[in-house]
């Protein structure tokens, strides 16, 4: 049976497609802060052993940006998706997430629509558009083993893995009905392990444990080489998960050129990989 909040959703979605309900936020007006963090306080009302997990996460996920060197307006983003990640639980029964043993696999179905409740309702706040779709690629994973779009390696982008990576870290430090909170060092180990077998991004990783124990990462050394404007035009355009072909249309030349520029770009920042070059180009203030 559906619960009264869930049903009043899902009457409110059904309502008037063409007609999305708005807010009067915006993610540069400061006073956005009050009604997310308020959202995420009622979220933490449904299941009284997750209070204070959304706030926490926003906080993790802010710091872990900053710490990166991540520009500010992705700060923010990741704070404000942070607190608002957790909107699509509403839509699960809590007889789910209260259960104490493993999941059958009708029930870790609809665990694993909550993100997509999460944009299906939130996406309705016109004002939090880049918010709403950040908070919904909450739980996916690098080796494509998340939910519930299931992408993998460069179509998750940096603040999309930092906020993944900040949710993971935050919950194993947490009680849950099913088991204790772990030690931080078993959080630690746990994590890295995960980053080893490809789930998470080791170097997220890294920033995300150095911004829980309030640390400080090694500045990473300068790039050699000075990037070029069109090279900065096409990592800007590859560090949203863009593929070459996406790059050669919008920026109009061939694709065979974009992936020149990509080579280049990797010889001069040192990496082998988008997602590394993405997180040094942002850390040196490239984009």
């Amino acid at each position: 049976m559906a619960e009264p909040f869930c049903t009043d959703w899902l009457a409110l979605l059904d309502s008037d497609e063409s007609q999305p309900f708005d807010f009067p936020l915006s993610a540069a007006n400061a006073s956005i802060e009050i009604p997310l963090t308020l959202i995420a306080d009622v979220v933490d009302l449904k299941l009284p052993w997750i209070a204070g997990f959304f706030r926490q996460v926003a906080e993790l996920a802010r710091a872990t940006a900053a710490l990166q060197g991540l520009v500010p307006n992705i700060k923010e983003q990741l704070y404000s998706a942070g607190l608002i990640h957790g909107i699509g639980r509403a839509a699960i029964p809590n007889w789910v997430w209260n259960t104490p043993g493993r999941l059958d696999a009708s029930a870790w179905e609809q665990v694993r629509l909550a993100p997509y409740w999460t944009l299906r309702v939130a996406q309705h706040i016109r004002s939090l558009t880049l918010e709403v779709n950040l908070a919904s690629h909450a739980y996916e994973r690098q080796n494509g083993t998340g939910y519930f779009r299931c992408v993998a390696d460069e179509a998750i982008t940096v603040p999309q893995r930092t906020l993944a990576t900040a949710i993971a870290w935050t919950a194993l430090c947490s009680s849950r009905p099913w088991r204790r909170p772990f030690s931080k060092d078993d959080a630690r180990a746990l994590l890295r392990d995960e980053a080893l077998h490809g789930r998470f991004d080791p170097l997220i990783v890294d920033a995300v444990l150095a911004a829980a124990n309030g640390q400080q990462l090694k500045p990473p050394a300068k790039a050699a080489t000075v990037l070029t404007d069109r090279e900065t035009e096409v990592l800007a355009r590859i560090s949203l998960g863009e593929s070459n072909k996406e790059v050669a249309l919008t920026l109009g030349v061939s694709p065979s050129t974009v992936r020149t520029h990509v080579e280049s770009i990797f010889r001069k920042l040192e990496c082998s990989t988008r997602a590394a070059a993405t997180l040094k180009a942002y850390t040196l203030g490239i984009i």
